[in-house]
C-alpha cells in the first residue's frame, strides 16, 4: 500500500509533464463608462490612506452585456509609495431588466471581477472570473472587461 501514492503522485506528474502552459484565452464581455462622485476621505489607516467613493451611474456596453450602473462604491487606498488597491461593489441593469452584482479587487489600473445574479439568462456570470484594465479620468472611469478561460 506504500507504493500506491508514490504510482499516483508519478502518474500526476507524467500529465502535467506534457500539459502546454498556455495563458488562458480571454473574452471580452463589455466596456463600461463608471461616474463616480465626491471622495469621502478617511484619513491615514494602517493600511494606507483610506478614501470612499460612490459609484453613481454608468453605462455598459458589449457583445455579452448591456445595460446600465446603478450605484455602488469604491473603497481605495494609497500608500505612500503610490500603490492604488481599491474595492468595488456596484449592481448592472442589464437592458432587458436584470440585476448583477459586481464584485471588483483591484490593484490600479488592473482589475479581478467576479458576478453574481439570480437571471437564468446571465447564469453562466456566477462562474466567470474577469479581468478588466481602467483608464482613469477624472470622474469617469473607462473598463474594459474581459472574461479569463472559457465561458460557457
Amino acid at each position: 500500500m506504500v507504493y500506491v501514492p508514490a504510482l499516483l503522485l508519478s502518474l500526476a506528474a507524467s500529465a502535467l509533464a506534457v500539459t502546454k502552459n498556455e495563458p488562458p484565452a480571454l473574452t471580452y464581455l463589455f466596456s463600461a463608462n463608471v461616474t463616480s462622485g465626491n471622495a469621502t476621505v478617511v484619513g491615514q489607516t494602517p493600511l494606507g490612506n483610506r478614501v470612499v467613493i460612490p459609484v453613481v451611474k454608468g453605462d455598459v456596453a458589449g457583445p455579452k452585456l448591456t445595460g446600465q450602473i446603478l450605484g455602488g462604491t469604491i473603497s481605495t487606498t494609497y500608500s505612500s509609495k503610490g500603490v492604488n488597491n481599491a474595492d468595488a461593489v456596484y449592481t448592472i441593469r442589464t437592458n432587458d431588466g436584470v440585476n448583477i452584482l459586481v464584485t471588483e479587487k483591484a490593484h490600479v489600473p488592473n482589475i479581478n471581477i467576479w458576478f453574481e445574479t439570480a437571471s437564468e439568462k446571465y447564469y453562466w456570470l456566477n462562474n466567470v472570473t474577469a479581468y478588466a484594465h481602467e483608464i482613469p479620468s477624472k470622474g469617469v472611469s473607462n473598463i474594459h472587461v474581459y472574461a479569463i478561460g472559457s465561458i460557457v
